[in-house]
């Protein structure tokens, strides 16, 4: 990047290429009159624009709303959520590392940092599966306990017989 005064309109945007839910933006640019093009994110214009004032009006917005997006795009996503697991994981995919890591709901409950990089649909997800399984290992512990007040009941009374027996 130029790190000179330019007047406006000296830089032209010719391509933009990137996704910013992948936060892999760049913007292709050339200076007006000249073939030399340059690529840059949009961080990086941003944090030379002022310095620069060398885009149109239009493109110095079009900078900034595509840094805007990337900034508040995700960091994790949800790929795959395998079922036959227990508990039930999570494969996160880390967008900035590319790297992939599987969780459960309640590790990711855990760190209110983790769950505010997710969107609002893979936190209701998330969410959601917590409250399933939470769900069921209540209905499994009460379970267990009425079956130990049977078998003790049913203990009693087999007691209670073998001492009629024996008398």
């Amino acid at each position: 990047m130029f790190k000179m005064n330019f007047p406006k309109n000296a830089f032209k945007i010719i391509h933009i290429e990137g996704d910013h839910a992948n936060k892999n933006l760049h913007v292709h640019y050339q200076i007006n009159g000249k073939s030399i093009t340059a690529s840059e994110k949009p961080e990086v214009l941003i944090n030379d624009l002022f310095q620069l004032n060398g885009f149109s009006k239009n493109d110095a917005n079009l900078i900034l709303n595509l840094f805007t997006n990337e900034k508040i795009s995700d960091k994790y996503k949800i790929l795959s959520i395998f079922f036959d697991q227990n508990p039930v994981l999570f494969e996160i995919r880390d967008v900035l590392s590319n790297l992939n890591v599987f969780l459960s709901a309640d590790e990711i409950l855990s760190s209110n940092d983790i769950l505010e990089s997710f969107s609002k649909n893979d936190v209701i997800k998330i969410y959601f599966q917590s409250m399933k399984e939470h769900e069921l290992t209540e209905k499994e512990e009460k379970n267990k306990l009425s079956l130990n007040k049977t078998n003790e009941s049913q203990s009693k009374i087999y007691v209670l017989k073998n001492s009629d027996k024996n008398v």
